[in-house]
């Protein structure tokens, strides 16, 4: 029997988690469940049991929060996942004789080669997006920038920039800014910004966002 038989699990995943700190050192990681060749990007927040599979890659500041399961995609910079969100999940073919991937999948009990592919479209969450707890984010879909997906929403199309969307299926419920202000944030990209540049501009973020204050940002 192997040693690691007799070791608790709770110091394997502590283990495993020391490794990732050391892998992301600029991350703030809870979790020991990441795969090797996902991409953080700086100060990004991982929170405890968070499932990040391969290929999933984040951008700078932002967080997932506990419970969430990414199995394909991209999140961008500034986004804000909940607790309990499931994103890019595996597809299973309908047109199959069995659903089953142990019937159809890479190591079926057949023994024949798999011709499908989990993840033909992952998702892309764009930059200073905010999805609420227990959503689902399918394949194929684009939530765009700044837009806010309600707790619980299942997402099967794109989500326009600053808008909200909630349901089963995820419908938009209003844009959080008129289409001039929009437009404006839209070619102003300020998730683009240096730090020492947003930092010059802190006095305006925590107010309400009006034509008047977009139009001191682009100056």
């Amino acid at each position: 029997m192997r040693l690691r038989n007799y070791v608790p699990e709770d110091l394997i995943a502590y283990i495993k988690i020391l490794r990732i700190r050391h892998r992301y050192p600029q991350c703030n990681i809870g979790s020991h469940l990441i795969a090797d060749n996902v991409v953080l990007g700086i100060d990004c927040t991982i929170a405890r049991d968070v499932e990040l599979s391969p290929n999933v890659t984040i951008g700078d500041y932002s967080y997932v929060n506990a419970g969430t399961v990414v199995t394909s995609g991209s999140i961008g910079k500034f986004c804000s996942i909940g607790y309990f969100c499931q994103i890019g999940l595996p597809k299973h073919p309908t047109n199959f004789l069995s659903t089953s991937p142990r019937i159809y999948g890479w190591q079926n009990i057949l023994g024949i080669p798999s011709t499908w592919e989990d993840y033909p479209s992952p998702p892309i969450i764009e930059n200073d997006v905010w999805i609420g707890s227990n959503a689902l984010i399918m394949q194929n879909v684009r939530v765009q920038n700044g837009a806010i997906v309600a707790s619980g929403a299942v997402v099967t199309k794109d989500v326009e920039p600053y808008t909200i969307v909630q349901g089963i299926p995820a419908k938009p419920t209003r844009k959080r800014f008129d289409e001039n202000t929009i437009n404006d944030l839209l070619e102003w990209k300020w998730w683009e910004l240096t730090v020492e540049e947003l930092q010059h501009l802190s006095d305006f973020f925590p107010r309400s966002v009006t034509k008047t204050n977009i139009d001191r940002f682009l100056t």
